[in-house]
């Protein structure tokens, strides 16, 4: 673009800075058990990380994650393999227990 008052020509440009993402970490899930009820945790590390808590493969909850996640289940419902699997646009990880 040409300044008329000064001659000098201005530049202009669109910049976009990308940061990377750290890739996910190991994926550990815990459970604890009181009466009826059993309490399963899900942890990771990185950037960005969304989960998905499913049990013998039907989703029972999802959304963004930070650090951890805790799900609740009553033990007549929980019969199966419950997974919690983690991703970003880097990576993906996933823990089964049953």
């Amino acid at each position: 673009m040409l300044n008329e008052s000064s001659n000098h020509i201005k530049d202009s440009c669109d910049c976009h800075v990308s940061l990377p993402q750290a890739p996910i970490g190991s994926v550990e899930v815990s459970i604890s058990c009181s009466s009826n009820q059993s309490s399963v945790s899900c942890s990771s590390e990185g950037d960005q990380i969304t989960y998905n808590w499913t049990l013998n493969g039907i989703i029972l909850e999802q959304g963004p994650m930070v650090r951890n996640t805790t799900i609740q289940l009553n033990e007549t419902s929980a019969i199966g393999n419950i997974s919690c699997s983690v991703k970003n646009h880097v990576s993906h990880a996933q823990k089964t227990i049953g």
